[in-house]
């Protein structure tokens, strides 16, 4: 692949991977590592995910190990994952790329 982003993008379509940090984060869309509070959890999940390095910070989702975080349980995961694209769906309907 051309680059880690195009080998991610694969995994994701090919493989059904998906991003495994959402499991650290409840319905209040506060980054568990710098207690940043976000207008919604798909925010702080975009959040998480983003491993650019911006003056000299380390990515939160690079120090997530440092913290031994709990999982949410499978069932209260799951709740939220369908309120994510519940939240996506009525973007796309409302003509909108992502949810604000």
């Amino acid at each position: 692949f051309a680059n880690q982003a195009a080998l991610a993008m694969h995994h994701r379509m090919r493989h059904h991977e998906r991003n495994t940090l959402k499991r650290y984060l409840g319905s209040d869309a506060t980054c568990p590592i710098c207690r940043t509070i976000f207008s919604t959890r798909l925010r702080c999940i975009a959040h998480l995910s983003d491993r650019r390095r911006r003056s000299r910070r380390v990515p939160c989702a690079d120090r997530l190990a440092e913290h031994n975080l709990v999982p949410l349980d499978g069932d209260q995961a799951a709740r939220l994952d369908e309120l994510d694209r519940e939240a996506r769906r009525m973007a796309r309907r409302a003509g909108r790329g992502q949810p604000l």
